[in-house]
């Protein structure tokens, strides 16, 4: 998958990134149709999408509470 990411939201996520410890697990939350380009799933950075990089988050705690 290759996720691209403008302006703040690409800084915001590079800094996250580096900043785990571990390499860190990653859940997209998107409400857009994901399109395949090459053969490649390709999603960007719209107010409609979401990327979260940490269980500790509430959005995240919200999310997982309603899937399982």
């Amino acid at each position: 998958m290759k996720l691209y990411l403008w302006d703040q939201a690409a800084v915001d996520f590079c800094k996250k990134f580096k900043s785990s410890d571990n390499t860190p697990s990653m859940i997209l939350v998107t409400t857009v149709y994901p399109k395949r380009l090459g053969g490649t799933l390709a999603l960007t950075s719209m107010t409609s999408s979401r990327v979260f990089l940490t269980t500790r988050s509430n959005q995240l705690k919200s999310i997982s509470a309603g899937i399982i």
